[in-house]
């Protein structure tokens, strides 16, 4: 497992802000008469240079993926109610490659939305798709609270609880947990196509609408905004079980597949051309699956595996139907272990030698009935 914080910021104008009084390096001074406002350091008291402690520039998107609880990002102070309905959207991109994603976790600096929808991305799709809802009543989105999960790919509404912090709140997203409702095949991943795929994503969005407690008179309107300390996406590189490490630094990543799975490809997707003497097969938490070679005798470059002749085409661990492809060095077969017509080995010659199969110069003339075959000494 690994935690991505991977998000669509532009990082290359980084700002330097004091954390403790959250103001930006422009302005890096809390204003002494009007402690929501910040001033340049050499700017006097009264001065009218000044900028809100809540100002953007403070606050960048970036400070959600920075590994540090004490900054947060901010988003604009809405001046009504219906703006703060209609809320804000955040995108995340994975940046370089799809991932399988098993839980998100989103931590608050502000109150909490009292909607929250994300969606989801896979790879070479256009279209976004829902994922998960949280509400503090699930019929804003028109969903039951805590829906039941009746497909291991199937998107419920979890209901937030009607008393939440007023800062500091955490919503979790965890796609395996068996509560509060179960998803099938939570506990059986591996032979549970539609929840593998279920957990890829190359990008996701989050939408916050509404807000907890601002519609209250006691409660001053200059909260009506949303902050998020930290979002944290854990998940891993997408290798089919047959990598212990992944490059995540190339575009895109790149699986380092292990010597002994026999595979290739960025994900370690396919056997290696010489190693189909059973399908591809998935890793799990309990067998490795690894590609199993072909008997080629050195003869081939690659193989395929061929179902009729495999004498157990549905275990992993016995039989093998892999057929050696264009059989070099004038031999045949299904394991390249016969010669050509026209060609013999001779007896107790290594059966991987190059010139294992020798011509047997016979003249096609004289041969009876046209035969192609000589005696070929096994």
């Amino acid at each position: 497992m690994q935690d991505f914080r991977l998000y669509q910021v532009a990082l290359a104008n980084r700002l330097h802000v004091q954390s403790h009084c959250r103001c930006p390096g422009s302005h890096p001074r809390v204003h002494p008469l009007a402690q929501r406002y910040c001033i340049p350091n050499d700017a006097g008291d009264t001065t009218d240079n000044r900028v809100s402690r809540l100002n953007p520039e403070a606050h960048p998107l970036s400070f959600v993926n920075d590994n540090d609880v004490g900054t947060s990002w901010v988003s604009n102070v809405f001046t009504n109610i219906t703006q703060l309905n209609q809320g804000v959207t955040i995108s995340v991109d994975l940046e370089n490659g799809q991932y399988q994603v098993f839980y998100i976790i989103i931590q608050f600096f502000s109150l909490q939305p009292t909607e929250i929808r994300i969606q989801r991305k896979k790879e070479n799709s256009l279209d976004w798709e829902d994922w998960q809802y949280f509400a503090r009543n699930c019929g804003a989105f028109g969903m039951k609270n805590n829906g039941d999960l009746e497909k291991p790919d199937s998107v419920n509404c979890l209901q937030l609880s009607n008393f939440t912090p007023y800062s500091r709140g955490n919503v979790t997203f965890s796609i395996l947990t068996p509560g509060p409702n179960y998803r099938p095949g939570y506990n059986d991943f591996y032979n549970t196509p539609s929840l593998q795929e279920f957990v890829k994503a190359t990008q996701i969005r989050f939408h916050f609408h509404g807000q907890y407690y601002t519609t209250e008179t006691t409660v001053n309107l200059r909260h009506r905004y949303y902050a998020v300390d930290e979002i944290t996406i854990s998940g891993r590189c997408q290798c089919h079980g047959h990598a212990d490490n992944c490059d995540t630094a190339s575009q895109p990543y790149r699986c380092l597949c292990s010597q002994e799975s026999f595979t290739e490809g960025l994900y370690c997707d396919r056997c290696l051309p010489l190693y189909n003497d059973k399908p591809f097969r998935q890793g799990d938490q309990v067998h490795a699956f690894n590609c199993k070679p072909c008997q080629c005798n050195s003869h081939s470059k690659s193989c395929h595996y061929n179902i009729s002749v495999d004498p157990f085409p549905s275990e992993h661990f016995r039989g093998g139907g892999g057929v050696c492809d264009d059989c070099e060095h004038n031999t045949t077969g299904r394991n390249c272990e016969l010669c050509k017509d026209y060609f013999f080995r001779q007896v107790g010659a290594d059966p991987s030698a190059i010139d294992v199969c020798k011509s047997c110069d016979c003249d096609k003339v004289g041969t009876r009935n046209g035969s192609t075959l000589c005696d070929q000494a096994l």
